[in-house]
């Protein structure tokens, strides 16, 4: 439960950019197993969000 309490912090202070590239579809390169996942990695970005903004 911490975890998610953590995390909702996180998203509720930052907003989560994939900084490979900028368009809304970024091309992803995946290996499937069990799980999906991605074969690079993930590159994220977090940027602060204004005081002033709500979700």
């Amino acid at each position: 439960m911490s975890i998610k309490t953590a995390l909702s912090t996180i998203l509720r202070k930052y907003r989560v950019i994939m900084d490979t590239e900028e368009s809304p579809n970024p091309y992803i390169r995946v290996k499937i197993d069990i799980m999906m996942k991605a074969v690079d990695g993930y590159e994220l970005r977090l940027e602060k969000r204004e005081q002033d903004q709500q979700l």
